[in-house]
């Protein structure tokens, strides 16, 4: 299986244009709120995953993101 952060690079690159690192911040590439929660749903959909809206808001890079889905698989 392709790997976590792989799979997220991807989905920002086609939703939203942009590369990203690990340690990219969200907000500094121009993802708001409802952009994360956007990629959210990709992610629940690609990874077969449930994440809580109180777990959004603490989504503030990418590796917040995959170190979330790494929990919930």
């Amino acid at each position: 299986m392709q790997n976590i952060f792989d799979i997220i690079k991807n989905i920002i690159k086609k939703k939203f244009g942009k590369t990203v690192k690990m340690d990219t911040v969200l907000s500094e590439i121009g993802i708001d709120s409802l952009d994360v929660l956007d990629l959210v749903v990709d992610a629940e959909e690609k990874f077969n995953i449930k994440i809580e809206d109180e777990e959004l808001i603490r989504l503030k890079t990418i590796e917040d993101i995959v170190d979330l889905i790494n929990k919930k698989l």
